[in-house]
């Protein structure tokens, strides 16, 4: 295959274009805060009150779907498919492991204010609303 020259005018033209192009994109937001909860997308770090928390990779997973939608209630199973993609299997692993992220996340895990159930429906990144829990 051969190329054809290209002018240096021509090339800083194309250059510059690119350049627009990428400025004018939108770019995600690097951060997610609940709280003193935050959760930085670029190092994907999980922090509360600013120390760097540690989390198995499951936990993770979960922690950080909630990030991506937060204020939105899901059941157990919903997070069973989205978050591991399992099809079947035993919805209690969500709670043993929502329990193990509230011990880590939360002040008081007892009365929790960041990973809040909804009562009868699921868990919601958030606070619950009122008459919800």
């Amino acid at each position: 295959m051969r190329y054809r020259p290209v002018q240096p005018h021509e090339l800083v033209l194309r250059a510059q274009e690119l350049l627009r192009r990428c400025a004018d994109m939108p770019t995600a937001a690097p951060r997610f805060q609940v709280e003193d909860l935050a959760f930085d997308t670029t190092t994907r770090q999980i922090t509360k009150a600013g120390k760097k928390l540690r989390f198995t990779s499951r936990e993770r997973d979960l922690l950080e779907f909630f990030f991506a939608n937060p204020g939105t209630t899901f059941r157990k199973n919903e997070l069973m498919q989205k978050v591991w993609q399992w099809q079947v299997g035993d919805p209690s692993v969500v709670c043993v492991y929502i329990s193990r992220l509230r011990k880590k996340i939360e002040t008081d895990p007892g009365n929790p204010t960041i990973l809040t159930t909804v009562w009868g429906t699921g868990y919601r990144l958030g606070p619950a609303r009122a008459g919800q829990g």
